[in-house]
């Protein structure tokens, strides 16, 4: 068995030599790889001992052809995107990925925000890119609110898919004022026994666990002319969200006996605008 012509893109796969009993057949197998698109021909000769047709010949060919071209397929996993509540200030973050379930390159020629100024794309987001046959490329959407309310949005994606070039994600969340919010560790204070003359320092922590600034808009002494704040301690100030400030009031007694007073804060905490503390202590006489 040969092959004549020396096409290349033909292969004999058959072994030889080779017996065909008497009444039996025996099949040879020829692979056609075209390397090109054009036609291709090629001659399997066949050699035997056969006394009349020691040699044959069959006639082979075929036709290379281009595959045909692939197709982009875009899919959206998520269709819509719901941030829910977010602080006035802060920053959610949420992911959209775009698919190619197709059979050849998608290409992303933009990404569009309408809507809503809040929304926005991460920085550094390309505004077109390619994402491979069987791939998917993730960009990611950040929801800022700017005030209170509810935002509404959409992420508009173009490409080139021949039956969806446009598709959009809607985008919503809402956004919450934040909120101070006044905490005293300490709502009494007990300086003990002080020696007449003497003096005992106390610090009061004055703590905002809330979302928002906490305005201190007033500091007071009242009770015992014993206690005072301390020199030089402002008495409106602000406390950011999640601070403290601590206070100082001194105890300096004038005289022998027990005594009590209050430290009270004022401020813009909606449900406890003034907080009390209660201050006490003991003039000791000098040993």
């Amino acid at each position: 068995l040969s092959l004549l012509g020396g096409n290349a893109d033909f292969v004999l796969n058959t072994a030889v030599p080779f017996t065909v009993p008497a009444g039996f057949q025996v099949s040879v197998t020829v692979t056609y790889s075209p390397s090109a698109a054009a036609a291709d021909a090629e001659t399997l000769q066949i050699a035997s001992d056969d006394p009349v047709d020691p040699t044959l010949t069959v006639a082979v060919s075929g036709n290379g052809t281009t595959p045909p071209a692939g197709t982009p397929d875009i899919n959206l996993p998520t269709a819509s995107i719901a941030y829910g509540d977010a602080l006035v200030g802060t920053t959610q973050t949420a992911s959209v990925a775009i698919q190619n379930l197709g059979t050849a390159d998608l290409n992303v020629t933009s990404l569009t925000l309408t809507g809503s100024t809040d929304f926005a794309l991460v920085a550094g987001t390309p505004a077109s890119f390619v994402v491979e046959a069987g791939r998917q490329v993730t960009v990611e959407v950040k929801y800022s609110p700017s005030a209170a309310g509810a935002a509404a949005g959409s992420l508009a994606i173009a490409s080139d898919d021949p039956v969806d070039p446009n598709l959009s994600v809607s985008l919503s969340g809402t956004g919450l004022a934040g909120v101070a919010d006044i905490n005293l560790p300490v709502v009494s204070y007990d300086y003990g026994d002080v020696v007449v003359g003497a003096s005992s320092s106390g610090y009061i922590a004055i703590q905002n666990p809330g979302t928002a600034d906490l305005t201190v808009t007033g500091l007071a002494v009242t009770g015992s002319a014993d206690f005072a704040l301390a020199a030089g301690t402002p008495t409106t100030f602000v406390i950011g969200a999640g601070r403290q400030v601590t206070v100082r009031v001194d105890y300096t007694p004038l005289a022998e006996g027990i005594v009590g007073g209050t430290l009270t804060v004022t401020s813009d905490d909606i449900d406890e605008p003034s907080v009390p503390v209660t201050l006490s202590g003991n003039g000791a006489p000098a040993v």
